[in-house]
């Protein structure tokens, strides 16, 4: 949860005005997710928004969490990044089993629209912020629009 809130709200940052021209506008050179996507990023953003929250949550626990734990988290975050940059909805995907989790299709659309949607991997934090709205619209404006295809389709 600390590397969650830490990406959130960094995301977040790098998405204002100056920071995202600067910076994070690199990252967004892919409008449609593709897993390589997470690492493309300027070396400053790359320490700022990769690395710090990564580590964040083992320097909190100081000596206490050891270092192949560390190594595994490691793993396990990049792990969820390249999925969440991926594009695809894996069924067998850990995120399907744990809860308020933000699968490939939410980040997807931060790519495509440029807005929102700031989560790494607990769309809780952008709940709060209030930053996935856009994306609730989009997605029942979606659903919509499939219900009224199926609907004419039938007839």
């Amino acid at each position: 949860l600390c590397d969650d809130f830490a990406t959130y709200w960094i995301h977040r940052f790098l998405h204002l005005r100056l920071p995202y021209r600067w910076f994070h506008k690199v990252h967004h050179e892919y409008a449609e997710t593709i897993s390589i996507a997470v690492e493309f990023t300027h070396p400053l953003e790359f320490t700022i928004a990769n690395i710090f929250p990564a580590v964040l949550g083992p320097k909190l626990f100081r000596e206490k969490a050891h270092m192949m734990t560390v190594y595994f988290w490691i793993f396990v975050k990049l792990s969820l990044a390249s999925e969440a940059h991926s594009g695809y909805n894996f069924p067998w995907s850990p995120l399907k089993f744990l809860p308020l989790t933000a699968e490939a299709d939410f980040h997807n659309y931060h790519h495509s629209h440029n807005m929102g949607n700031y989560s790494a991997t607990y769309y809780i934090w952008d709940e709060f912020g209030g930053t996935q709205l856009r994306w609730l619209q989009f997605t029942e404006q979606k659903r919509r629009l499939s219900v009224t295809k199926k609907r004419t389709k039938d007839m």
